[in-house]
């Protein structure tokens, strides 16, 4: 197999591996994706760090984190709602993803980002 035909299988797997990532709205392990890729865990690791700079777990994260702030602008009744419905563990690891990866907590972020959504109700704390 020429080196050429080998990046094109791994745009491939990492492609359909986004799309499961994006379709399970990241609550999907790397362990289902490498097995939906044909790919051993540490394969897929390495083909999706290869081609986007960060792996399975990180676009998983960003992908449930993107959950979470649709369903909070969509108008939750709490943050825990939110956190349950996004595939959260609880809201704490809810909160964390946030101030990790928005560098913002929840609430800073809707008070933020509230004005601009339309029908949003604020979720309790």
């Amino acid at each position: 197999m020429h080196r050429a035909d080998h990046d094109d299988i791994g745009s491939e797997d990492v492609l359909r591996t986004l799309d499961l990532i994006r379709a399970r709205r990241g609550t999907v392990s790397v362990e289902e994706l490498a097995h939906e890729a044909h790919l051993s865990p540490r394969r897929l690791r390495y083909v999706v760090r290869r081609s986007l700079g960060i792996t399975p777990k990180f676009a998983s994260r960003v992908a449930r984190l993107g959950s979470a702030v649709s369903r909070a602008g969509a108008g939750a009744a709490s943050w825990a709602e939110v956190a349950a419905e996004s595939g959260y563990h609880d809201q704490s690891h809810l909160v964390r993803d946030f101030r990790d990866l928005m560098d913002t907590s929840p609430s800073a972020w809707l008070d933020e980002e509230g004005r601009n959504l339309q029908g949003w109700r604020r979720p309790a704390p």
